[in-house]
């Protein structure tokens, strides 16, 4: 148990050293880099003689994602940033050929579910898939901030990811083919566990115990990042991206992820939380409607057990500083020292906490 808090105090001052780096130097619209230049190329995405032009969009400090406008037509392209200057070659590829190797995957399997990938360059951790434009693929995010909520996207989500889970479930060939966890552990897990492990003592044994188990559970393929602004609200239902800490285990790190995200926003717009408490309640009714590979009430059982340190993680942001959010602070401490074995149950406890806030 102790390692493994010592493994959280180590990749906390790793991410501290990574945040002092310099970011990227910004790319303004028409400038392509040598370095972009060569991957559309090496792509075969490049006709020759073409002067692309590219405009830098939303990204984080794992990653640059560019729009590229060639001259057949725009393209998404994606590289992923070393974490760690000793990990280029092996963090970088492995993470990029991830993200690559699950967007085929969900493609052949939901076909629309994801981007299709147009080409990849794993030398320079880069991939070129189909450019989604906002104005018809907006962010679920982006309509969850501005107040449209819609508990149908939720219930499309949940059938989505059922069936990804469920067809991937018991797979040797996938659990070989994503066998690595590097980029989860560092991206996902150090993140959201470390800083709760650290601050909060008396909850760091069953910290330890969920996070080793999320490393250990081999059952199916894991999206890794399943929060509203990784899935497009598209005409067709909802489409998933930023895959690159895709991985072999437990599914339920994807449901916990995407219901906290909801349970965080009933926290901070208290004025939509009864349509956010169904899109709670639709995305767990169609999500569990897949789960034929084990037991549902075990599955789910993890899932109510994980959703309270992502919750306690997310208040713990300093954008819920404010005294406003005491009460929900507390509410997830309480849920995360004696969490319910039904999601159902944890919705009710959240709400009644909210509303006594």
């Amino acid at each position: 148990m102790a390692s493994l808090i010592t493994t959280f105090g180590t990749m906390q001052r790793r991410s501290r050293r990574a945040a002092k780096r310099p970011p990227p130097p910004a790319v303004t619209a028409g400038d392509v880099s040598t370095e972009v230049a060569c991957a559309l190329s090496e792509m075969e995405l490049l006709a020759r003689g073409d002067v692309p032009r590219s405009v830098p969009l939303a990204s984080s400090r794992a990653a640059r994602v560019y729009r590229v406008d060639l001259a057949w037509g725009r393209v998404c392209l994606k590289q992923a940033v070393a974490h760690d200057d000793a990990m280029v070659d092996t963090f970088t590829t492995a993470r990029a050929g991830a993200e690559v190797a699950w967007l085929k995957v969900a493609s052949s399997v939901v076909p629309g579910a994801a981007p299709a990938v147009l080409g990849s360059q794993p030398r320079r951790a880069a991939f070129a898939s189909d450019y989604l434009d906002p104005a018809e693929f907006p962010s679920w995010q982006s309509q969850l901030a501005s107040g449209q909520v819609d508990h149908g996207t939720a219930t499309e989500l949940g059938h989505l990811i059922g069936r990804l889970h469920a067809a991937s479930a018991n797979s040797i060939v996938l659990a070989e083919r994503f066998a690595m966890q590097t980029a989860f552990r560092a991206l996902c897990l150090e993140p959201l566990f470390a800083p709760i492990a650290l601050e909060q003592r008396h909850h760091s044994a069953p910290l330890a115990e969920i996070a080793e188990e999320l490393t250990t559970l081999r059952i199916g393929l894991v999206h890794g990042g399943l929060t509203p602004d990784n899935v497009l609200a598209g005409p067709r239902g909802p489409v998933l991206i930023d895959a690159d800490c895709a991985h072999y285990g437990d599914p339920m790190f994807d449901v916990a992820t995407c219901l906290a995200a909801l349970a965080t926003r009933m926290a901070a717009q208290r004025e939509l939380d009864e349509a956010l408490a169904a899109s709670f309640d639709a995305f767990r009714h169609s999500y569990f409607a897949h789960v034929t590979w084990e037991m549902p009430q075990h599955a789910e059982a993890r899932a109510a057990r994980l959703v309270p340190v992502l919750l306690a993680a997310a208040l713990a942001n300093e954008q819920f500083a404010a005294a406003a959010f005491d009460c929900p602070r507390e509410a997830s401490r309480a849920l995360l020292t004696a969490p319910p074995a039904r999601l159902e149950e944890l919705a009710q406890t959240w709400r009644h906490a909210l509303a006594a806030a």
